[in-house]
């Protein structure tokens, strides 16, 4: 019976003793972890957030190009419009 004791005694305290000194390193451990799952979030953020800083390039330069052909076409228009009212002028001209 005292062997027993001696036995349970000993795994009880060794595993007191194991788990006391090897807590702070499993600690450790963990926040290594969490570190390095933090900088592999930063890096996908970092490649997604170039990825858009990329599109948002293309996009302005479309924008550019658009707003470029919209000036084009209202200087045609206002063109167009002035020769609409000279060709109505000239009919009402002869009209009269």
């Amino acid at each position: 019976m005292n062997e027993i004791l001696v036995i349970l005694a000993t795994a009880g305290g060794g595993g007191l003793f194991g788990w006391f000194f090897t807590r702070k390193k499993q600690a450790a451990e963990v926040i290594g972890n969490e570190i390095d799952n933090d900088v592999k979030v930063i890096e996908l953020w970092k490649g997604w957030s170039e990825h858009l800083k990329d599109e948002i390039n293309v996009m302005n330069s479309r924008i550019e190009k658009l707003t470029k052909r919209i000036e084009e076409l209202e200087a045609e228009n206002k063109d167009h419009l002035k020769t609409i009212e000279n060709l109505i002028a000239k009919r009402r001209g002869k009209n009269i």
